[in-house]
């Protein structure tokens, strides 16, 4: 740049230094994805233990029907009446051990059948199952309302030769699932919550608040694309969802530093054309006028130094771009800029106040004490010749200067 002795100011970068801190906790339960990863993860468990616990509830009716048919098997055994084997034809149970049986146990109701399966007596309740030769003897009865349960006693499990249908009372068995589904479904829904809470503060951890806080992250890019504020996980792992973050909030900081660029070098473009001249880049009138106020505030004023302003006009210029073109009286106007500069003190401001005008302003000190000096300096230096083009301008500089 000829001629720029000394630059007036740089306009300083916006946004070029990004805001870091810790994260502080992300509140997960009020993001729309945590609710809906915590009702499926909740929904999907209690499907699944509800799906095993239909399997382990008809398990648990089977036992307690068994514990039932166990009792009975107990309580009847413990009333049968040993007999001679010559009396085998004949009821083992009394009518009054039978009443005694009904009121102290769950059998209801009993059919005592021989070897042959002849039926030799009932008593209580009679029994939907009738036995004969072609009966399973692993058969089993339930009533419809789940009241009554009839089961058969081999010779072998009652302890004498004769089979035993028992109706036995099995309406308790009903409220006794009830209140295992109760019981189990309270579990579940305990054990499928504690789960979900436990999986969704890992998930928090490891997933959710590094997507809430890349969420944050975007949202200021976007309210302040040039200055930011960028936060950190407060944890940081070596994971995909962290190495995510981490390149997002790097491609943050790389478009706000270019921003910060472009902005930078859009006003520095905007300072140039505003206050410099495009062909000489020298100060033009408006930066000369300003520098000049300045001076005459903070030195004439303040300081009571001496200011000498010279006002430099080329003769003839239009001649030149006649005659010999415009493009060289642009490069003569170059040249006359440079040798300005070269010929005044360094804190002289040279500017290019119009077309073929130049506008000098120095302030005097003990090195330049004389405006005389800085007269014949540029006299002298304007008064050597010029090549442009291969071309040697002598008189026609000196016709200028007369």
């Amino acid at each position: 740049m000829i001629g720029q002795k000394k630059t007036t100011g740089t306009i300083a970068p916006q946004g070029s230094d990004v805001l870091y801190k810790k994260a502080t906790e992300q509140n997960i339960w009020k993001s729309k994805l945590s609710w809906k990863i915590t009702l499926s993860v909740f929904l999907t468990m209690i499907v699944i233990q509800a799906s095993v616990m239909s399997f382990t509830v008809t398990k648990y009716e089977d036992e307690k029907l068994y514990e039932l048919r166990q009792n009975g098997l107990s309580a009847i055994g413990s009333l049968m009446a040993q007999r001679p084997a010559n009396a085998r034809a004949l009821n083992p149970v009394s009518k009054e051990r039978a009443e005694r049986l009904f009121q102290t146990s769950s059998v209801k109701g009993i059919g005592v059948y021989g070897l042959d399966v002849s039926l030799l007596g009932t008593h209580g309740i009679p029994s939907a199952i009738y036995l004969d030769k072609n009966t399973n003897l692993q058969r089993t009865y339930r009533s419809a309302d789940k009241s009554y349960y009839e089961v058969i006693y081999s010779p072998a499990e009652v302890g004498n030769p004769y089979f035993i249908v028992a109706k036995l009372d099995s309406s308790n068995v009903p409220d006794m699932v009830a209140s295992y589904v109760q019981e189990n479904l309270l579990i579940l829904f305990l054990l499928a919550a504690f789960v979900t809470s436990v999986l969704m503060i890992a998930l928090s951890q490891w997933l959710l608040e590094p997507i809430m806080l890349l969420r944050k992250n975007l949202l200021s890019a976007v309210k302040n694309p040039q200055a930011p504020e960028i936060l950190e996980l407060k944890n940081k792992d070596n994971d995909e969802i962290t190495l995510t973050l981490n390149i997002a909030n790097d491609l943050i900081r790389q478009n706000a530093d270019n921003l910060a660029k472009l902005r930078e070098q859009a006003e520095d473009q905007i300072h140039q054309l505003a206050y410099y001249d495009s062909l000489t880049n020298l100060p033009n009138r408006t930066l000369f006028a300003e520098s000049l106020d300045k001076a005459i505030n903070h030195h004439v004023v303040k300081k009571e130094k001496s200011l000498v302003v010279m006002s430099l006009d080329l003769d003839h210029f239009k001649d030149i771009n006649d005659s010999m073109g415009h493009e060289m009286g642009d490069m003569m106007l170059e040249a006359v800029a440079e040798r300005l500069v070269n010929a005044t003190p360094t804190d002289a401001i040279v500017s290019r106040a119009s077309a073929d005008e130049f506008s000098i302003m120095v302030l005097l000190d003990e090195d330049v004490s004389e405006s005389t000096e800085i007269v014949d300096s540029i006299y002298a230096a304007l008064s050597e010749p010029m090549v442009i083009l291969q071309e040697k301008l002598d008189k026609k500089i000196h016709y200028f200067l007369q």
